[in-house]
């Protein structure tokens, strides 16, 4: 399926080149030249997501090479989609005879691929900047079990991608509104490194989130794509102070277990074998932190009351989202699923290119309401 999947865009990718080449002879420039702007572009796309953006050093110019890279895969694949359109649009005007109409002339015309170009780079641009820019999103969640506890405010944050995704200002800023928002606890979804993220930024996210402040901790999960970095990084996260969960159990404001698995890409232990392992009380409130948000109904029937998941981006790239949903139990935001809600985030950043739309950049503060404090509301 990838290899097929992979096939497709180059196919599309490169019948976008060719029929930019109509705009190309505007500008009476030779086609050798036309070509090798190509090869460079592809060449600068395939360095950036093949895993060297993060190595990227002086003099070349890091962040033009990222926004390039990133406007060379939306234009060109997006355009294909409209270039297809358009030319399905021109062979049916011609079987119904109106290909004589202004509108069906001016589609054909050069304008009319200048359009599709303006069209997709100008989301591109939109893309670049969104990524960079870190929302705080808020849920409140009711669990209906008692706890010691009347509410409990925490934060969510996963796929940050240092690298391509977040950059190091952005790691400074996710810090600073988490300490702003003052949370009880705070939970990283894995995916905060990848297999290319330098060795110099991993140090620097041991550097800003050791500055985190919340009352009960900081706990990670791995994500699928650290585990493709084939080396040990828990020490990264513990010289920050951060709790590494990797198929465990704790417990943190008296009476609320955290289990925090690993992902299914590395062979996650079954969840009813967790809560049965660590003698986790049922009846008291359960956290499970899952970075993929997969086997939720599983989850749920194990006794947990809230499931915390990143891995979708939400929608990195417009008009994917049914294929996302297609390899997951949820693509963004919330879903209950019996007693339990599942809370997944669309992260704070992406993978492969420095490009995020229609969705956002995110951490995501939930409050949990248990049940005293619902009580006394009645």
């Amino acid at each position: 399926m990838f290899l097929f999947i992979f096939a497709a865009v180059i196919a599309l990718i490169a019948y976008a080149m060719i029929r930019y080449r109509e705009l190309w002879k505007k500008t009476k420039f030779p086609a050798a030249v036309y070509w090798i702007l190509q090869l460079l572009l592809m060449a600068n796309l395939l360095f950036c997501m093949m895993g060297h953006y993060d190595q990227i050093k002086y003099p070349f110019p890091a962040l033009p090479m990222l926004f390039t890279a990133a406007a060379s895969l939306v234009v060109l694949g997006y355009s294909a989609f409209l270039f297809l359109v358009r030319d399905i649009a021109i062979l049916v005007s011609k079987l119904i005879k109106r290909s004589n109409s202004k509108f069906f002339m001016a589609l054909r015309d050069w304008k009319g691929t200048a359009v599709i170009f303006a069209a997709t780079f100008i989301i591109s641009v939109i893309g670049y900047v969104n990524m960079g820019i870190i929302r705080v999103n808020e849920y409140s969640v009711n669990i209906a079990k008692p706890s010691v506890n009347d509410k409990l405010e925490i934060v969510m944050l996963a796929d940050a991608h240092i690298g391509t995704g977040a950059d190091r200002n952005g790691l400074n800023e996710i810090a600073e509104k988490i300490n702003e928002i003052a949370p009880d606890a705070v939970f990283l979804v894995g995916d905060f490194f990848d297999e290319n993220t330098s060795e110099e930024n991993r140090r620097y996210m041991t550097e800003a989130f050791s500055k985190i402040e919340a009352k009960y901790g900081v706990y990670f999960v791995y994500g699928n794509h650290e585990g493709y970095i084939g080396e040990d990084i828990n020490g990264y996260f513990e010289d920050a102070g951060i709790t590494v969960l990797e198929d465990e159990a704790v417990t943190i404001a008296e009476d609320i277990t955290v289990i925090g698995r690993k992902d299914l890409s590395a062979g996650a232990q079954d969840i009813e074998s967790l809560v049965s392992e660590y003698s986790v009380d049922t009846e008291k409130p359960i956290i499970v932190l899952n970075h993929q948000p997969r086997g939720l109904k599983e989850i749920a029937e194990s006794g947990a009351d809230l499931t915390l998941c990143g891995h979708t981006h939400g929608e990195q790239f417009p008009l994917t989202k049914s294929f996302v949903a297609m390899a997951n139990d949820m693509v963004y935001g919330t879903k209950e699923y019996g007693n339990m809600t599942a809370v997944t985030t669309s992260g704070a950043g992406g993978w492969g290119v420095h490009f995020k739309f229609p969705a956002d950049s995110e951490l995501v503060k939930i409050t949990l309401n248990f049940e005293k404090n619902q009580s006394a509301k009645l």
